[in-house]
């Protein structure tokens, strides 16, 4: 990796496994930037870009650290090797840090002014997708206005977590402690990234990659496939279900895979549990496969519709309630028999999250594991279910989830375990 000495502003490479003590700087790109080619031919030194360069090393002298880090003229982004490799890195390179140093031109006040928290607030720093991960990984954050007056930091002890938080629907503990990130649900960061949006519709992915410890190669040009891909990453070392929990607005969007991280999101937090023994899912040549403990009659031409509830529960408070509700989450899914089962797939009909009325909750779920129902809607407009006696599949079966529905919670019953897969995408 490429660091700045602070004193002399010059270039000098070590390896990351042995780089020294250094500072790294949090901001938001513009048109000004001191790129790598920029700062080796000495150009582009008349703008902004260049003063964040120099106040960050400024800054660093005064708290005696000799090294800096900044994206900006200490990567060469016309490598796409060296462009793999660090955005692979990013997350542990502000991990490791002494201290980050957050830029933020568009906050003209001091912490003491009235209108601070407004134009904090509205920084656009908190809209951006790759400051997430150096909000996160970071110990030690300093932010600073735009005259690089320092207006706030987050440490673990530091009250100015409160307003972050407020800020980025990221909890306390998590900003104070980024060790326990990985305690937070896949559901639940995805969340925070819901809030955050990236130029390039393929850095949505990747400026997730430490958030959920996984490398993946960079693909220019994939579009949301990268997103996919990056969720393929998750499952192939998570179990948490609550992947799974997400809902769209795009009816024709198909698979277990959500689209993009603005499927998940919402207020509530989304945590998970282990309500449920469950087999292994895994990527085939078929599709995400899933196994369901469910017994049912065979398939007919029309399909059938099946609740499959998750590993995870979504945390709400009730009017008048002091102890939050937990209330499991569950897929509908709807599952059909095909003869070619290796090109065709089922689409989402649905696109509106449902919540079911308490009083089938208790039904559904003492009942679904050992019977079908079949899902249906009256012309009033209400769901009605209909049960049918159990029997096997015989067939390879192909489903699709439409959008994720809040239950009650309720024990599981032993039933017959079939394979059902997820082909992915839209139109």
């Amino acid at each position: 990796m490429r660091l700045l000495d602070t004193s002399e502003v010059t270039l000098h490479e070590f390896d990351s496994h042995r780089a020294p003590v250094y500072a790294i700087v949090s901001h938001r790109w513009t048109d000004e930037e001191v790129t790598y080619q920029n700062f080796l031919s000495g150009t582009n030194r008349g703008g902004r870009g260049w003063q964040k360069i120099i106040q960050g090393c400024r800054i660093a002298r005064l708290r005696n650290i000799k090294w800096l880090w900044i994206d900006t003229c200490c990567l060469d982004k016309h490598s796409s090797a060296e462009l793999t490799e660090s955005v692979n890195a990013m997350f542990n390179y502000y991990k490791v840090a002494k201290q980050c140093y957050a830029f933020l031109p568009d906050v003209e006040v001091q912490h003491s002014d009235p209108a601070f928290y407004d134009q904090l607030q509205n920084s656009i720093w908190f809209t951006r997708g790759w400051t997430l991960q150096e909000l996160l990984a970071s110990t030690l954050v300093n932010f600073y206005n735009a005259g690089f007056q320092l207006i706030g930091v987050k440490t673990r002890e530091s009250s100015f977590c409160e307003a972050l938080s407020k800020i980025t629907g990221i909890g306390i503990t998590y900003l104070q402690r980024p060790r326990e990130l990985r305690l937070a649900s896949i559901a639940e960061r995805m969340r925070w990234a819901s809030l955050r949006e990236t130029t390039r519709v393929e850095d949505m992915a990747y400026c997730l990659l430490g958030i959920f410890d996984v490398n993946m190669p960079l693909i220019y040009g994939e579009g949301r496939k990268a997103f996919t891909r990056l969720q393929l990453e998750i499952i192939s070392k998570s179990e948490d279900e609550s992947i799974f929990a997400w809902t769209s607005d795009k009816p024709l969007w198909k698979g277990l895979l959500a689209p993009s991280p603005y499927a998940f999101a919402g207020h509530e937090a989304i945590e998970q549990r282990d309500i449920f023994q469950r087999a292994p899912f895994s990527m085939t040549n078929k599709g995400l496969q899933l196994s369901l403990p469910v017994r049912t009659d065979s398939i007919g031409r029309k399909g059938t519709t099946l609740l499959f509830p998750l590993n995870c529960v979504r945390i709400s408070t009730c009017n008048g309630s002091v102890r939050p509700r937990e209330e499991q989450i569950a897929l509908r899914i709807y599952v059909k028999a095909l003869p070619d089962i290796h090109n065709s797939g089922l689409r989402v009909f649905i696109g509106d999250a449902v919540r079911e009325p308490f009083d089938l909750d208790q039904l559904l779920y003492s009942e679904m594991i050992h019977r079908k129902f079949i899902v249906g809607r009256r012309k009033s407009g209400r769901a009605y279910y209909k049960l049918r006696r159990a029997a096997e599949w015989n067939h390879d079966l192909y489903g699709c989830s439409s959008t994720v529905g809040v239950f009650e919670r309720a024990d599981a019953a032993e039933g017959h375990t079939h394979a059902i897969y997820f082909k992915q995408g839209g139109m």
